[in-house]
């Protein structure tokens, strides 16, 4: 597969993902990682942060969206709530500020 059949594969399993997370009434999905900066390689994966306002705690919520897209493209999601990523960003946790919030690209905004 060449480069450019490549990005048209992974674009479309990023369509794919966010379609089947909007059933799970997300406030935001923010792509980051090699797929935001346009990177498709053989090993890339699909990095993405999901914000929901929910009291149900952290690892059944990551695997309740790990199971939502079952593709060929491997992903990486992790889901927070507004006030995780508010601790996050308050700690001035490099990854979240820097690679997160500042490099990734908002894909889905539920208000917006």
């Amino acid at each position: 597969m060449n480069t450019r059949q490549r990005k048209k594969v992974y674009e479309q399993a990023i369509k794919e993902i966010v379609t089947a997370i909007k059933s799970y009434d997300p406030e935001k999905i923010i792509l980051f990682g090699s797929a935001v900066k346009g990177e498709f390689h053989e090993d890339s994966d699909i990095d993405l942060l999901v914000i929901k306002t929910t009291d149900e705690s952290w690892w059944p919520r990551q695997l309740r969206v790990a199971k939502m897209y079952r593709g060929l493209i491997p992903t990486d999601i992790i889901v927070v709530t507004p006030k995780e990523l508010e601790k996050a960003i308050s700690e001035n946790r490099f990854f979240v500020v820097e690679e997160i919030l500042k490099k990734g690209k908002v894909i889905y905004e539920k208000y917006h």
